[in-house]
């Protein structure tokens, strides 16, 4: 019987696990090199594709592990129904993922999860497999511990050592890791279920990249007002934390969209590191897919004030007010803009200056 098992890693079921863990190797290293390079765009958590594909890597060689001590004729697979449940087990945790994704829309995520099925269904046929083969060891009387036929000490050794040692300590990095993807999975998945987009997102584009994301507009209102105030939040504050101010404009007929930046709320995390000449630009571009029409009021709440100071050295032509709350403004800025865009604050601005001169004058 054991004389018939006799190709292990060469076998064409090694050779396909194999393949298929240089395919989540390469994958690691390349999703590794994306999420770290500098001004890349990510239409999604390329980490995650990282870490879903180190975890494939370990159930490749596991399976490789199971596969090659089956065939081999000097040693048997041991810890059995370890391996049944860890396989079993583990193939709940990739339906799991594939669904938790899949719910997300996030259709990479779920692809690569899929790859996990092919080393975990050998590592469990396998197992079953060596099962059979140590019952029938077991009735011809054969120890099952005992090296086959001519091992030498060291090579007894190290399998023995592999058998002991290997198992376990792969089945905690592989379980470790894994659980962790699930519970992300899972806990995005009921976010999205619990938590789904309230406004409209839309597809922008950082200058010069050549690649998309989606920001998120959450607006309320009558459309046909007259002005349109955009809000912007403070630093690590979603359209949430403003979403109040918002319906109480529209309460009062005007029309009011909070806009959530690169990665805040429900927009989609961009491009890192962030030029902030870019991410106005595409705060722009996502009003004008939109048809967020002006005139604008541009209402800033700490941080948000800032951005939209920024807003105002490009596209300060369609603009009807500015709010600062909380925010330091740059008043020269801001002078310029009421100076070319109101007469009546011009004329204020005047009488000021007037004003100024008779009591330097004076004194």
């Amino acid at each position: 019987m054991w004389y018939n098992h006799m190709s292990t890693i060469f076998s064409w079921q090694g050779l396909i696990i194999i393949l298929m863990s240089l395919a989540h190797l390469i994958a690691f290293f390349v999703y590794l090199g994306l999420a770290n390079k500098s001004g890349r765009l990510v239409t999604s958590n390329q980490y995650l594709f990282m870490w879903i594909n180190l975890v494939g890597f370990i159930f490749d060689i596991q399976a490789l592990y199971v596969v090659s001590t089956y065939r081999a004729s000097s040693r048997m697979l041991r810890w059995i129904f370890g391996w049944v449940i860890y396989s079993v087990i583990m193939l709940l945790f990739t339906v799991f993922m594939i669904g938790g994704y899949g719910y997300q829309n996030d259709v990479p995520a779920s692809l690569w999860s899929v790859t996990w099925f092919l080393p975990l269904f050998f590592m469990l046929i396998y197992t079953f497999k060596a099962r059979s083969g140590y019952c029938v060891s077991r009735m011809l009387g054969i120890n099952e511990y005992r090296p086959r036929l001519a091992d030498g000490r060291a090579r007894a050794l190290y399998y023995g050592f592999m058998g002991l040692v290997f198992p376990p300590l792969f089945w905690l990095i592989g379980f470790f890791f894994a659980f962790c993807l699930i519970l992300q999975a899972l806990w995005t998945g009921s976010d999205h279920r619990i938590y789904p987009v309230p406004g409209l997102l839309t597809s922008v584009q950082a200058n010069g990249a050549g690649s998309w994301y989606d920001l998120h507009y959450w607006c309320v209102g009558p459309t046909t007002s007259d002005q349109t105030y955009l809000l912007l939040t403070d630093f690590c504050e979603p359209s949430t934390t403003m979403i109040g101010l918002a319906q109480s404009l529209a309460s009062h007929g005007k029309r009011a969209c909070v806009i959530d930046r690169p990665g805040y709320g429900w927009s989609r995390p961009g491009y890192w590191p962030q030029v902030s000449s870019d991410v106005v630009e595409s705060i722009h571009q996502g009003l004008q897919n939109l048809n967020i029409n002006g005139p604008y009021v541009l209402v800033g709440a700490g941080q948000g004030g800032l951005w939209w100071q920024l807003y105002l050295q490009s596209h300060s032509e369609n603009i009807a007010g500015v709010v600062m709350i909380d925010t330091y403004p740059n008043n020269e800025m801001i002078e310029t803009l009421a100076y070319n865009r109101t007469k009546t604050l011009v004329n204020l601005r005047n009488f000021n200056v007037q004003q100024q001169s008779s009591s330097d004058s004076n004194g």
